[in-house]
């Protein structure tokens, strides 16, 4: 039985055909795995291998450019943002917000005309 919180999804990149092998596998044990494999006729299926065979099939290979196509669609459409983009946006915010604060406490503490300095307040 495939328990899909631990469902995983690997990628590998195949430079020279510009296109993508996807795989989308659930870890059984140290010597199985099983990997979902989807049909000409868009069935879908989990198949059992063994992680010491040479070649696992992908789950399906995707063309680059097609990919692109759909993480573009995934962002700007639906507002799909990957961890670590969300990660940095939020401490730049925070940055922001951090330096916002510090240019007010300095501005409060510094006299209104300091000698021989021009400040663009606020």
């Amino acid at each position: 039985m495939i328990d899909y919180g631990n469902v995983k999804v690997h990628i590998v990149e195949q430079f020279a055909l510009h296109n993508y092998k996807v795989y989308v596998y659930q870890l059984l044990n140290e010597n199985d795995i099983v990997v979902l494999k989807i049909g000409e006729d868009g069935l879908r299926s989990w198949v059992k291998y063994s992680q010491h065979i040479a070649e696992i099939p992908p789950t399906y290979e995707i063309d680059g450019r097609f990919a692109r196509l759909i993480v573009d669609a995934l962002i700007k459409e639906r507002g799909v943002r990957p961890a670590e983009i969300s990660k940095v946006e939020g401490l730049y915010e925070a940055q922001g917000k951090h330096l916002k604060d510090m240019q007010d406490i300095a501005f409060r503490l510094l006299p209104e005309k300091p000698i021989g300095v021009k400040l663009a307040r606020p």
